[in-house]
Formats: C-alpha cells, sequence, structure tokens
C-alpha cells in the first residue's frame, strides 16, 4: 500500500495555480487547489490551463479543499471557471486567512491601477466587499478562515515525529459536519463557527480557525497520514496606516470617521464604485506594492518516528529530477513579508520540525526581493525553489539577487510563466 501524492504548478503568469492529488493505491482520496488566477493580459493562457485541468478530473467532481493565499486579484480570478456550476468542479471546503477591510481594500487599490480589468471583476468586487458572500455562490459545504495564533501555538506537529502540539489532538478536532469529508482538523485549538458569516452562504457552515491547526488526510494501514497546515503572515500595520491616512485625505475624513464608515458593506461597495478615483490616489501615494495578509502552506507527510522510503520525482520544465532529500514536503508562501527578520523568525517557530521535510519551496511573492531573505534556504534547504512570474514585467520577479542566491548555493530553480513549457509536475511515492 502507498500514499501518491501528485501536484503541478500551472503556467499561467504573474499569478499561480496549484493543484494536488494524494491517493492510496490509485484510487483517489482527495483533491486540493492552491490559488487559481492570473493578471488580465493572461486570461487565455489561465482558461487554457483550468480548462486542460478539467478535462483531465471531470466535471463536477468534488474539490475537497480551495485554498486562497491572499486577497490579490491574479490568484483567485479563475475560480469562476474552476468552479462553474457545469464544467467547473464541486467544491467542499474553501480555505483562507481572515481578512480586514484594509487588506482588501489595499488589495483591490492595487489591481485598479495595475490590472483594471481584473479588478473589474464582479466576483472580484464581491469578494473585496464580503468575501463569505462572494464565495457563498460557489455553494462550499464549508468556509474556514484562518487567523494568526495569538499564542504562537505553531503548527501540528512541528514539535518532531507524532507530536501534534500541546492541543487535544487531532482525535478530537472534528469539524461540524465533516463525517463524510476525507480530512480531519489536528493540532492545537478549535475552529468556531460565525453565524454572521454563515448567514451571508446559500448553505454550509462558515467560520474561524487559527494556523495552529491543519488539514490531516488520515490514510489506512501503514501508510503515513499527510498534512496540510496553514501559517498566517498578516499585513505590514505601518504600511496599512499610511495606506488608510492616504485613503481618508482623499475622502476628506479623519481616520477613524473612514473606518467607522467602511463597517456598512453598502460603503464598501461605493468605494469600488463611485469613489473608485479616491482608492486609486490613496495607492498611488504610498508608492509602494504594499504586503496585505497572506498564508502559506505545509503540504507533505505527517512526520513519525518509523518515516516510510519515500521517492521524489519532479518534471521542472524541460528536466526530470530527483532529490537525494528524504523529506517530500511542498512549502508555498504566497506573499509572506520574509525579508522582514523577526516575521521570518516567527515563520521557522510556526513550522518548526516541519520545514525538514521541505523538498520543494515557492519563492514568496513571485521571488521578490522585497519579500526574500537568503536564510530561507539556508535554514529550510529546500532541493528546489519555484518562482510564478511574468516572462516579462516591471517587477522583475524573480529579483537578480534572489535568483543568484538560489543558484550560488546550488539550488534549482524553475521560474514558471504563461509558457506551457515551464509547468511543474511533481510525483511524490510514500510506501
Amino acid at each position: 500500500m502507498a500514499i501518491i501524492n501528485s501536484r503541478k504548478q500551472h503556467a499561467v503568469g504573474q499569478g499561480f495555480f496549484q493543484s494536488g492529488e494524494l491517493s492510496e493505491d490509485n484510487a483517489l482520496r482527495l483533491r486540493y487547489v492552491v490559488d487559481c488566477g492570473a493578471m488580465a493580459k493572461y486570461a487565455s493562457q489561465l482558461n487554457s490551463r483550468i480548462d486542460a485541468y478539467l478535462a483531465c478530473v471531470g466535471a463536477r467532481q468534488p474539490l475537497d479543499l480551495l485554498f486562497i493565499s491572499h486577497a490579490h486579484a491574479d490568484h483567485l480570478n479563475g475560480l469562476e471557471r474552476l468552479l462553474d456550476k457545469t464544467k467547473g468542479l464541486a467544491v467542499k471546503t474553501i480555505v483562507m486567512p481572515l481578512l480586514n477591510v484594509e487588506d482588501r481594500l489595499i488589495a483591490y487599490a492595487r489591481a485598479a491601477l495595475e490590472d483594471a480589468l481584473s479588478a473589474d471583476s464582479m466576483l472580484y468586487k464581491a469578494f473585496v466587499i464580503d468575501p463569505a458572500s462572494a464565495l457563498g455562490r460557489f455553494n462550499p459545504e464549508r468556509i474556514i478562515f484562518v487567523e494568526s495564533d495569538s499564542r504562537d501555538g505553531g503548527a501540528p506537529f512541528n514539535g518532531g515525529p507524532d507530536d501534534p502540539g500541546t492541543g487535544p489532538g487531532d482525535s478530537a478536532m472534528q469539524l461540524y459536519g465533516n463525517r463524510e469529508i476525507p480530512w480531519k482538523l489536528a493540532g492545537n485549538g478549535f475552529f468556531r463557527s460565525d453565524a454572521k458569516m454563515t448567514a451571508d452562504l446559500k448553505s454550509g457552515v462558515a467560520g474561524i480557525m487559527p494556523d495552529s491547526l491543519g488539514m490531516v488526510y488520515a490514510s489506512t494501514g501503514t501508510t503515513p497520514a499527510w498534512l496540510l497546515a496553514p501559517y498566517v503572515d498578516p499585513s505590514i500595520k505601518a504600511r496599512a496606516a499610511q495606506f488608510m491616512k492616504a485613503l481618508a485625505a482623499a475622502r476628506g475624513q479623519t481616520v477613524a470617521a473612514l473606518k467607522k464608515w467602511l463597517r456598512s458593506t453598502h460603503n464598501v461597495e461605493k468605494l469600488l464604485t463611485a469613489y473608485i478615483s479616491d482608492l486609486k490616489s490613496a495607492y498611488a501615494a504610498i508608492h509602494a506594492d504594499l504586503n496585505v495578509t497572506s498564508m502559506c502552506l505545509y503540504s507533505g507527510p505527517v512526520p513519525t518516528f518509523n518515516q516510510p522510503a519515500s521517492r521524489y520525482f519532479g518534471r521542472f520544465g524541460q528536466w526530470t529530477v530527483s532529490s537525494r532529500k528524504s523529506g517530500v514536503a511542498w512549502l508555498g508562501t504566497g506573499d509572506a513579508a520574509l525579508a522582514d527578520r523577526k516575521r521570518l523568525k516567527a515563520f521557522f517557530k510556526h513550522y518548526g520540525a516541519l520545514l525538514q521535510e521541505v523538498v520543494t519551496m515557492t519563492l514568496p511573492h513571485h521571488g521578490s526581493e522585497h519579500n526574500f531573505d537568503v536564510e530561507l534556504l539556508d535554514h529550510i534547504q529546500p532541493s528546489f525553489c519555484i518562482a510564478s512570474a511574468d516572462r516579462f514585467s516591471n517587477w522583475l520577479h524573480p529579483g537578480t539577487s534572489v535568483v543568484q542566491s538560489v543558484a550560488s548555493t546550488g539550488r534549482f530553480l524553475s521560474v514558471v510563466t504563461s509558457d506551457v513549457e515551464s509547468e511543474v509536475a511533481e510525483t511524490t511515492i510514500v510506501a
């Protein structure tokens, strides 16, 4: 008996679309997707990759978990096609960071200035106004909003083999109505339903959980369990405060009055339509690509004392590779601000021993120099790094110093662009 984990990062340009599947003895048990989007100029490439994926999977097949890492349009504007009611997948659970209105407005203002067609999407506007209501149109059974654990309990099993943390453990962690789903919550903390968020859904339940919890696919027999563990990197408060100050000035309000005004979703909607120029001027006044709250994700076997043998194979464009590292996990970093040493230390502390399992790591924020520290490589020791980026862009992703850092440590860097030949496919077999 074996668990086979297959992952693909699809070529979509300056965006992200990763699919993953876990199976036992070739019988599919769990399917997940991490983000699904691209800038509007890559719409045809994005649609092509989504259609190819759907043709392979089959219309209306279940999507067990959809992870949305952050609120940028180029990470979620493919959801309507992916989850189309006729041709798309039927999503069961959506997982995303808990975002305040400032986070969502900063993301929207960026899109309005740099990718106007994406900003004009009705789904994206609805998401910025009220995420639970917008995602509810896809009829998920549950939406889980993940918040940073204020107690800093860390990810499940971050202390090493068979350690689910200091909480009640995975056996006690049962999400309401989850008897039929192939995963359960593990770690330290509890999921708590939210009446208002749930009311925004057509059906199902919505609520909040700390990032000290993760989703565990508990396999049968002697094969290992698989862990999907999030980590929330909150927005940089000082920069968010600068944006809100600039927006308040553009609106002719005090910051306090603006925040009170934005408590109404109706007023948020007005800001995205009638007062869009105020949003644009506020973002332009900051002169920076502001980091918003972003969710990282660990995907790998739950570490055990008797770690079974595993084999890793990767196809990076035209290259087929294997890894000498014993670990087989993948680590997605979203747009986390990991150039900040304090945030980097918190990131390392959260994942702890799990980082020893990582063989493939996506570089934060498409390989931006403003989100990267070489200690990511030194501490995690990944064999392969991935940057999802535009072939030619104003952002120059991945950054020159980032490329040099990866290459100078002897690691393989693959840049996934809008060219389908750059697609990354990974397969892990754990016996």
